[in-house]
């Protein structure tokens, strides 16, 4: 079952992943006082803490938190979720980001860069409105991003986001430019509907 669930993700299946963990969970909790531990018990529990997070599921995450002990909570497999949790309360943006870069299990990447891409579009929704131009170096520490590769990959992802918005990206000479775009109602003038009324009825007479 535990290859199961590692299965599941690999093969980007989250729902047959969360069914996987219900089973596992049981067994994990049938065999308690039964067997030892499996090698892989904290780091599946780790894992299944991410998805919680991941989906906003506070109230399961909580319920599952306190099924450990104080010292499970300290492995790092677990501690690695209690912390990102907290960072997400506290409105971290920035750790959250840099916790894909200290993670105990690569499996634990799936659910982090999912995370990661969120907080990098609600950072593209606050640079939106606090920036008119941001250098490709600050861009890099803001977003989190390796390379110019990256980064014009990043900004041609998130014009279309911009546009709805009304914010127009644009990625020039090592800069991301937002320019606030102006929408114009279009209005025409109260006579010229009433002409154009008056010449429809005059045109329906003749046809009548």
């Amino acid at each position: 079952m535990e290859a199961a669930v590692i299965c599941s993700l690999r093969e980007d299946k989250i729902e047959v992943f969360e069914a996987n963990m219900v089973q596992l969970r049981a067994s994990y909790a049938e065999s308690k006082n039964v067997l030892p531990n499996s090698p892989n018990k904290y780091g599946l529990i780790g894992l299944y803490l991410l998805f919680l997070i991941y989906k906003n599921r506070t109230a399961d995450y909580y319920t599952e938190l306190e099924l450990l002990t104080l010292e499970e909570q300290k492995n790092p497999c677990i501690a690695v979720a209690v912390a990102l949790e907290q960072h997400f309360v506290d409105g971290n943006y920035y750790k959250i980001l840099n916790t894909k870069q200290s993670l105990p299990l690569e499996i634990y990447s799936y659910f982090i860069n999912k995370m990661v891409n969120t907080v990098r579009h609600e950072a593209a929704r606050s640079a939106e409105k606090a920036y008119k131009i941001l250098r490709a170096e600050d861009a890099f520490k803001i977003f989190l991003l390796e390379n110019k590769g990256e980064l014009e990959a990043f900004v041609e992802k998130e014009k279309q986001k911009g546009l709805d918005n009304n914010v127009a990206w644009t990625f020039h000479n090592g800069s991301i430019y937002f320019e606030t775009i102006e929408k114009y109602k279009l209005t025409i003038p109260a006579h010229q509907v009433i002409n154009q009324s008056l010449q429809f009825a005059h045109e329906l007479e003749k046809i009548v």
